[in-house]
């Protein structure tokens, strides 16, 4: 019995089609797994900041006076410098309160911007009855893009930000 001649196999246009089929798909995975790096990258972010507001927050708890007396104060979302505090408690002896909040910050400081990509921050207090709260902004460029953070409450496309309050009785 002899096969007849669209009996043999397949056409071209069959395996261009199925290839075709194929390409789509595997394009479709590897989108899939850039956007799933990417969201852990983004998630590792979000948690050393949460880290770090938390490590900000006990320093001050530590020392309620200082923070109180506004000497924690301090905001770099427009500049973006880091604090430019060139004391070091270790080698030498802080004797001043400001010095040792002075040390606290850069020390903090230092620390976040090994983990996060142009980190910003700012920290305020308010009077409230019956005590003071501290308010800690954190904002970094996630997606690692030329735009500057600049602002804690509405932070540009591609930044994301974390804030942390502090009650101080």
């Amino acid at each position: 019995m002899q096969l007849s001649y669209s009996q043999k196999g397949f056409t071209m246009l069959e395996v261009l089609i199925a290839v075709f089929i194929v390409a789509i798909g595997v394009l479709g995975h590897s989108k899939m797994q850039l956007k799933s790096n990417n969201m852990v990258l983004q998630a590792g972010f979000a948690q050393s900041a949460n880290i770090a507001l938390l490590d900000l927050a006990h320093r001050i708890r530590v020392n309620p006076e200082a923070a109180i007396a506004d000497q924690f104060i301090e905001d770099n979302l427009s500049s973006g410098d880091a604090p430019n505090f060139s004391v070091n408690c270790v080698t030498s002896n802080c004797t001043s309160v400001q010095t040792l909040v002075e040390y606290e910050l850069n020390e903090w400081f230092t620390a976040l911007d090994r983990l996060l990509p142009d980190p910003r921050f700012k920290v305020t207090r308010e009077e409230t009855l019956p005590g003071h709260l501290i308010s800690i902004c954190l904002v970094w460029n996630a997606v690692r893009n030329e735009e500057d953070p600049d602002n804690c409450d509405s932070p540009k496309d591609g930044h994301q930000n974390a804030e942390l309050n502090v009650w101080l009785p």
